[in-house]
């Protein structure tokens, strides 16, 4: 039962509101607190995102306000999403405001395995103004961006705190009072660049995002290369070495920075790198205000149409093609290909019009709805309780068994769709596998923990991490006969 729900401090994590509830409610243990907040009690719960919640508790958490500015406002969904794809974008705020699908696998969040070890971040200085207005410190937002090391209000560097964030660590609920000491050393930021870029980043990171933009980052990027030297005339080809050099000798002097290649920039421009900093950090490098980046929009004519219709302008008042060259500064070869209405943007020639035994684009939409009933009957197959041994569902498992090529299945939104809503944690997947072990050894009265670990090949690490959801799958009496089987 939810007695009451705190109010959101500015800039405060989900997470922190639900510690601060934890904190003040009298449980006498987090599980009976976890029952009441959580659509699964033994889930850990999310530092960064939203977990599914009771329907109580999400009625009390969004009251006077709505879903969507809870996860827009209260989680780090601004610092992931704000350059995905629109549909993606659309779509994963869609079922993350329905409590449905896997944050992390939605808004594509990686997180390299050399890293260092990731904490809950604070300032020290914004704890301790909290703490003189609130009565108490939060978790912060805007300390948890990866990539900013530097508090941009109060220009000194971002603290570890105690809290890992990790999916191996236990379930908790902690407040930042409890854990940010009363007296933090600040330790004052002296590098310019490092300042601009954490200004840059949190001037975007606080802006409206806009859920509904369709315009691609990398096409954004790309237009606001015209009239640089990294792009050709005409705006289709990009100078990306030259691009690279100067750009890793503008943040040469930033601490830790691994984005310096030419293949990563290269990704960004071309639509496969959604990276937050690594965007504000070209976007600073090239002076483009945090207002255009966060409404982007393209120009009206593409670069290239501005380009030709500029030599047919020339054309047209009598100019001869040497002198529109010189005007232009460009190729008298292009210059004449344009005038002429040849010029092919790879080859210079006439464009080939493929006849009717061309290739033809495949219907991505129309395989979607063919391939939907397999994958759910797949899918139901893979769930299944019967005597097969059980499979877990992903992307590529489903698409190796009905034999689509390699990566198709995301070009099929209903199908991946389906796929990612019934995905499920490793936890849940062992759980299915010791049920099933289970079952088949009690039929031959094998039925012992040496027996159950040979047949799945399950460590005790993982056996024990399974353990909660093992009730999902099986009743009373074999659960009971599992534990005696361990414990034996």
């Amino acid at each position: 039962m939810i007695g009451f729900m705190p109010d959101f401090y500015p800039d405060e994590l989900v997470y922190s509101l639900l510690a601060r509830y934890y904190q003040r409610s009298g449980y006498l243990a987090y599980i009976h607190a976890a029952r009441d907040l959580y659509a699964v009690p033994s889930i850990r719960p999310d530092m960064y995102f939203v977990n599914p919640m009771c329907e109580e508790a999400w009625k009390r958490i969004t009251m006077g306000t709505s879903p969507d500015a809870v996860i827009l406002e209260h989680t780090m969904v601004p610092a992931y999403a704000r350059f995905l794809p629109v549909e993606a974008r659309q779509e994963a705020l869609q079922q993350m405001s329905r409590m449905e699908g896997r944050p992390y696998m939605m808004l594509k969040v990686t997180h390299r395995r050399q890293e260092r070890t990731r904490y809950l971040r604070y300032c020290p200085v914004c704890a301790e103004r909290d703490r003189e207005i609130y009565g108490e410190a939060y978790w912060h937002r805007s300390a948890q961006i990866q990539g900013i090391d530097v508090c941009a209000e109060h220009v000194c560097y971002l603290c570890d705190s105690a809290l890992v964030v990790s999916a191996n660590t236990p379930p908790v609920l902690t407040t930042a009072e409890e854990v940010i000491p009363e007296a933090s050393e600040v330790m004052k930021c002296e590098n310019t660049l490092q300042i601009a870029l954490a200004e840059y980043v949190l001037e975007l990171f606080n802006s409206e995002l806009d859920v509904n933009n369709p315009v691609k980052v990398g096409e954004f990027l790309h237009s606001r290369l015209h009239g640089t030297k990294y792009i050709s005339l005409r705006g289709e080809q990009r100078n990306i070495t030259l691009l690279q050099r100067e750009f890793s000798d503008y943040y040469a002097a930033l601490p830790g920075n691994t984005f310096t290649e030419t293949w990563q920039l290269q990704k960004v421009f071309n639509g496969y790198r959604f990276n937050l900093v690594e965007i504000c950090m070209i976007a600073l490098f090239l002076e483009i205000p945090v207002e255009e980046l966060a409404h982007m929009t393209l120009p009206a004519a593409p670069q290239p149409d501005l380009f030709d219709a500029r030599v047919r302008e020339l054309r047209d008042k009598g100019m001869k093609y040497p002198a529109i060259a010189a005007e232009l500064g460009a190729s008298y070869d292009v210059v004449k290909a344009i005038g002429e209405g040849r010029y092919h943007k790879h080859s210079g020639k006439p464009r080939h019009q493929p006849g009717e035994g061309g290739r033809h684009k495949q219907d991505y939409g129309e395989l979607d709805r063919v391939t939907l009933p397999k994958v759910k009957a797949l899918v139901k197959r893979f769930l299944s309780t019967g005597d097969d041994r059980p499979r877990r569902v992903t992307l590529g498992a489903v698409e190796r068994t009905l034999c689509l090529p390699k990566k198709q299945i995301r070009k099929l939104p209903r199908c991946k769709a389906y796929i990612e809503n019934h995905a499920e944690s490793y936890e849940q997947y062992w759980a299915r596998e010791v049920v099933w072990a289970a079952r088949s050894l009690t039929t031959e009265g094998k039925l012992n923990y040496t027996s159950i670990q040979n047949r799945i090949n399950l460590d005790r690490a993982q056996f024990i991490r399974c353990i909660p959801f093992i009730p999902q799958y099986a009743d009373e009496d074999l659960c009971r006969l599992i534990r005696e089987a361990v414990m034996s």
